[in-house]
């Protein structure tokens, strides 16, 4: 199954998130790893120090494309937008764009709306950036897969709940392993269907 994999968009050094990726690099099966610059030197600078293996090497074993936040980028036909999320390391979330249809991926993101205000309030975060990491659930789009988890790394689960229902129709909860009894949202299925 596998071999269907040609990319791989790395957000963040976590090892629930990145432990995969270097697995698949170390296969050799020509893949390429999509991710910031900062987020590559840390994938990078981790594996090598956890298996030995010289930097150098590590890169030689994939091709690297840089994500830059604020310019599209083109891959297989899509174009992505990438989006640095609010976690506790930088964390990249984005929307990709392919024949007419739309996903949004959050990453790892503590997205809760009064919280963020605080933070503005003590000049923590700008305005704007607030704004940003506001609109990332509610933009307009076919899909979105957004995580959940323990806070304040993470998005809980009442802010998930309150959104708009034309969000919750096509939300999908990520990063979960499940929800309440009667939730009105949806875990995200696995497998390739």
């Amino acid at each position: 199954m596998d071999m269907f994999i040609v990319g791989i968009i790395l957000t963040h050094c976590h090892a629930d998130h990145d432990a995969g990726a270097f697995q698949k690099v170390l296969t050799g099966s020509p893949v390429v790893v999509i991710t910031t610059p900062t987020i590559y030197k840390s994938f990078i600078r981790k594996y090598a120090a956890l298996s030995s293996l010289s930097p150098a090497l590590l890169k030689h074993s994939h091709r690297y494309k840089a994500a830059v936040i604020g310019e599209p980028l083109r891959f297989q036909g899509a174009t992505f937008h990438f989006t640095y999320t609010l976690h506790s390391i930088p964390c990249v979330g984005f929307r990709v764009d392919w024949r007419g249809r739309s996903m949004v991926f959050t990453g790892d993101h503590f997205n809760n709306p009064p919280a963020l205000e605080k933070l503005v309030e003590r000049g923590v975060l700008s305005k704007q950036r607030a704004a940003d990491l506001n609109h990332l659930p509610v933009q307009e789009t076919d899909l979105l897969l957004h995580e959940a988890g323990a806070p304040p790394i993470h998005t809980p689960l009442d802010v998930l709940l309150k959104l708009p229902s034309e969000v919750k129709r096509r939300l999908y909860v990520v990063h979960t392993s499940a929800l309440p009894e009667g939730c009105e949202l949806r875990v995200a299925p696995t497998g390739t269907a």
